[in-house]
């Protein structure tokens, strides 16, 4: 069974895809803004959503971070949007999509909800053994490694990636 994980944003959106919890495959999407109006930003998520429908490499099961409600300004838009372009294609494959708060991805890796980006990715690194230029990637890594818990081809590694995961399922 194919799983995978998205962190999504419109410059960059990290994908990891894989199997039974093996180390996925990342993939990372997004560019530059091609200008403001209406016709260019939905030409720009039609393009985003597709490369990311690609790069999840056949998997049933999406899971995905939930929205961010840190943006400001016009960010809280174009994320809005993007996000529905994303969520709503996917839906319409008949792909299970299931969101996971960012609070929750961060306890899921150091055992902490509100745990500093620098502590989450050295976490993240320990304990996957991998190394990647971005939080994004080690977002979408992590997302996928609670996929595959969540899918049960994985135990929990520790009583936090089990408390995760079961208030998961407490919310679907």
């Amino acid at each position: 069974m194919v799983i995978a994980g998205i962190d999504p944003s419109l410059s960059r959106t990290a994908v990891a895809s894989g199997q039974r919890g093996e180390t996925p495959t990342m993939t990372i999407l997004g560019g530059p803004s091609e200008g403001q109006d209406v016709i260019r930003r939905f030409e720009r998520y039609r393009k985003l959503v597709a490369s990311t429908i690609k790069a999840i490499n056949g998997a049933r099961f999406v899971f995905i971070e939930g929205y961010s409600f840190a943006s400001q300004g016009r960010a809280t838009v174009t994320l809005g949007e993007y996000g529905g372009c994303l969520r709503a294609m996917l839906l319409a494959r008949d792909i299970e999509v299931i969101e996971i708060a960012p609070a929750a991805v961060k306890k899921f890796v150091t055992g902490v909800g509100n745990a500093s980006k620098p502590k989450f990715m050295v976490s993240a690194a320990r304990q996957w053994q991998v190394e990647y230029a971005d939080e994004d990637e080690y977002f979408a890594h992590a997302i996928y490694k609670i996929g595959c818990v969540f899918c049960r081809t994985i135990p929990p590694a520790n009583k936090h990636q089990a408390e995760v995961v079961e208030q998961l399922r407490g919310v679907i």
